[in-house]
């Protein structure tokens, strides 16, 4: 991640998973300039925006609530804890709608097979699942590094403290916990499926080899014969 400050009050941090996350912007075309500036074009049209409002008051005690996260300065460092749990809500709400898309595709299998006993799927579109769900999975892990906690949480206890709230604030844990869930349910589905469609697979060639030595043994005997 890199964290750009603009101003006093003005912060971008670039993710390498694709969020930008902007703090002190006064207008939407001012957003919209900065995510240009320091985004992918392609990254901002997948990723829904998400907003959540930081005040500052050097009096108060730094909390954060369901709306808002109270700060007793613009300190970059608490900036960059705020930025990275808010983009990894951002990302997990994205490989969310990804899953459920697939997982609606399933209800529809299951669907057929609980009321017609028939399997409509390719193996094209098992495999494709299984994929998503590894690939689901080694990114927020990988990439979005959300079982890790930055260096910072080690060294300053008011650090770690404010990332455990804002963990916990964004239920990032447990969203995890059902995102793998619902990976799992997939995968499962989607490995049955193919064996599935492997076992239909190899007894439609078994047929075939029996119908192909049947007809060559008519052709030898129709040549004995002729």
């Amino acid at each position: 991640m890199l964290l750009f400050q603009l101003s006093a009050s003005k912060f971008v941090g670039v993710f390498s998973y694709g969020v930008v996350a902007i703090l002190g912007a006064e207008s939407e075309a001012e957003t919209a300039r900065l995510v240009a500036a320091f985004g992918d074009e392609m990254d901002s049209q997948m990723l829904e925006p998400e907003e959540y409002e930081v005040i500052v008051d050097e009096t108060a005690t730094e909390t954060v609530d369901f709306e808002s996260i109270h700060l007793k300065d613009l300190d970059p460092e608490k900036i960059l804890l705020s930025f990275l749990a808010a983009s990894q809500s951002v990302v997990i709400d994205y490989h969310e709608n990804l899953v459920d898309q697939a997982l609606v595709k399933f209800e529809k299998v299951h669907r057929n097979l609980a009321e017609r006993g028939k399997l409509v799927m390719t193996s094209r579109q098992a495999m494709k699942a299984i994929g998503l769900g590894g690939n689901t999975v080694s990114s927020i892990i990988g990439k979005l590094a959300l079982l890790d906690k930055p260096d910072i949480t080690w060294e300053e206890e008011s650090a770690e403290r404010l990332h455990a709230a804002l963990r916990r604030q964004f239920e990032l844990d447990n969203r995890f916990s059902a995102l793998q869930f619902k990976i799992s349910f997939l995968q499962d589905s989607s490995k049955t499926m193919l064996e599935v469609l492997q076992d239909r697979k190899s007894a439609m060639l078994e047929v075939i080899i029996i119908v192909l030595i049947a007809m060559e043994f008519l052709f030898f005997l129709y040549a004995e014969l002729v």
